[in-house]
């Protein structure tokens, strides 16, 4: 990956989401096994974890509401124009192969 801050500013959003999204899951799945399964009583380790994140990410975004909400619908329209993207990509893929199969038998016959 490159550096944050080249002229493509798309691929310096994706590679940080991917980072940051890397960084997260890692943490958080290391954390939370490790953790005794009592370490906070009554309640799930993995919950406990998630309000914790969430504590530490409202303070370096306080005061930012409406800028964390744009974000967060930025994200969500990524993630649906990805899937919606990779579907199609997955049908053209499936109708190329039918289609090269079908050439192939018929030349077969």
């Amino acid at each position: 990956m490159r550096p944050a801050g080249s002229v493509d500013y798309v691929r310096d959003c994706v590679e940080e989401v991917l980072r940051t999204g890397f960084l997260l899951i890692v943490l958080d799945d290391n954390l939370v096994d490790n953790l005794p399964e009592n370490a906070f009583p009554g309640e799930r380790n993995a919950e406990v974890m998630l309000e914790m994140l969430i504590g530490t990410i409202r303070a370096a975004v306080g005061g930012c509401e409406k800028s964390v909400r744009s974000a967060v619908a930025l994200f969500a329209a990524c993630k649906t124009r990805t899937l919606t993207d990779r579907e199609r990509n997955a049908g053209l893929a499936r109708r190329r192969e039918y289609g090269a199969r079908r050439r192939r038998r018929d030349r077969r016959h």
